[in-house]
């Protein structure tokens, strides 16, 4: 039976049993719900309407998914999603027949109005509120949006916690502990804020104020949604960071290629660097001794030449690649075996090997030995597909050796703090070993060919489809140029 959406109502024996009606104990079975249209507001987020409908009707999580949804009532996660994440509409799809309720927290989902970059910007671990507004019943669903840590209405940090005994709110999906009791403390059992407790029902329901940052928050999901953007290697990047903080990495960087004003006291912050955009910048094509090749040789052999002058490197090692500081262990990672070796210098000496054919080289041998490599300039050809003149990819070549020169204060910083109070000796091998191991990815061309900070981002607007390319840095630890 489909929820009742007028004012007027008729009870079932729970609801009248919970709610106190006189009679409760002589009422026939639920043939409808108790709903009101005007409980809802605009931009509200689904996991309060669903709230709501479960509080006022008293029905749990496998209640409400049987009426609402008709879905299977499993609980597990799937690639760190829960199953009925309310990020989600894909399970929702029984809801497209329905009106009432099941069609309002469909509408109402992230996955309605950012498919398909919900999942890429917000997550489900927890439910995220802001207590004035939830103790008018509201909810947002951008507050999930992990990029915003303080509320666009009232300015409040958004918690995702107990306020009384700091216990994690649950998922922001349609599972058990959520709606057992919802929008109660699963440890202290404790409202999250008034107007969820029997006196206040109802009536404390209200909409806030509108929120011109709502607003646009909602359109530039929709615009973001229709621009086209091509960004295949997102879930990868960048590496060495928590989930949220990826998040609101990707959220900060959309917002480059699809422009968004926010207050910057309302996010978290990013240290993110958008180191170009390029409109009309196609794919070159396949040129190996072409004017294209020739440009990238002379533009990298400039960079090389401007920053190991800079830095005090010695350009006598440009054709055989020697430096006695510097280290190459068995996978190819290259390494500084002194906490006082410059990170600058580590830092340049790893972007070379990224782009002077040094992958092969960097095969030769086992285990950890001096860094000795024979490199060569022929064909520069990392990041050539991706650009289609010579200044656009000298930007990517400079702006990778920014990346190269974070990754090595991240090894500096880490391998000081594993070293204090060891003594000189083969103890030391091994306390850096699983150090190694943890950054591999960040100090190896063999493992991974880009930095580890660095992603390129594709994308169409307008009618005429032309494409722009970004290129984008998330400076994890800072270098020091």
């Amino acid at each position: 039976m489909e929820p009742n959406r007028n004012n007027s109502f008729g009870f079932g024996e729970s609801v009248r049993g919970r709610l106190g009606g006189p009679g409760a104990a002589l009422a026939p079975a639920r043939q409808t719900y108790l709903w009101s249209s005007d409980w809802s507001s605009t931009r509200e987020g689904p996991f309060t309407i669903l709230a709501k409908f479960s509080v006022v009707n008293d029905l749990d999580d496998r209640e409400l998914n049987r009426i609402l949804f008709g879905t299977s009532t499993a609980d597990h996660s799937v690639a760190g999603t829960h199953c009925r994440s309310l990020l989600s509409t894909a399970w929702m799809d029984g809801a497209r027949r329905r009106a009432g309720v099941a069609s309002r927290v469909r509408s109402a989902s992230l996955g309605n109005l950012y498919a398909p970059w919900c999942t890429a910007i917000a997550g489900d671990e927890n439910f995220r509120y802001c207590p004035t507004c939830l103790s008018s019943g509201f909810a947002a669903a951008a507050f999930q949006i992990d990029a915003l840590i303080r509320c666009p209405i009232h300015g409040e940090l958004l918690l995702a916690s107990c306020q009384f005994c700091s216990a994690p709110t649950p998922r922001y999906a349609l599972s058990k502990d959520a709606f057992r009791e919802p929008l109660r403390c699963g440890s202290c059992k404790t409202s999250l804020t008034c107007g969820w407790d029997l006196r206040d029902l109802i009536v404390a329901w209200k909409a806030p104020r509108r929120c011109k940052m709502l607003v646009d928050l909602q359109r530039w999901g929709l615009e973001v949604s229709r621009a086209g953007v091509d960004w295949r290697a997102l879930q990868e990047w960048p590496l060495g960071i928590s989930p949220q903080e990826r998040r609101a990495t990707a959220f900060q960087a959309l917002r480059q290629i699809v422009p968004l004003d926010v207050p910057k006291k309302l996010l978290r912050p990013v240290p993110l660097r958008v180191e170009l955009t390029l409109k009309g910048a196609a794919v070159a094509s396949a040129d190996v001794e072409g004017e294209f090749t020739r440009g990238r040789r002379q533009i990298y052999k400039s960079i090389r030449r401007h920053y190991a002058r800079d830095w005090g490197i010695s350009s006598s090692s440009f054709k055989w690649l020697y430096d006695d500081e510097l280290i190459i262990d068995g996978s190819g990672c290259i390494l500084a075996g002194d906490p006082n070796v410059s990170t600058l210098r580590h830092g340049f000496q790893l972007w070379r090997t990224r782009f002077e054919n040094a992958p092969r080289a960097l095969q030769v041998g086992v285990g950890v030995r001096g860094l000795g490599l024979g490199l060569s300039l022929q064909g520069l050809t990392l990041g050539a597909e991706l650009f289609s003149e010579p200044r656009a990819w000298g930007v990517f070549a400079l702006t990778c050796l920014l990346a190269d020169c974070s990754s090595a204060n991240q090894w500096n910083s880490k391998m000081r703090k594993a070293l204090n109070g060891v003594e000189s000796g083969p103890s030391r091998r091994l306390v850096l070993l699983p150090l190694v191991q943890e950054l591999a990815d960040h100090l190896s061309p063999m493992r991974r060919a880009w930095p580890a900070g660095l992603t390129a981002v594709s994308h169409s607007r307008g009618a005429s489809g032309a494409q722009a390319r970004v290129i984008l840095f998330r400076e994890l630890w800072g270098a020091n140029s």
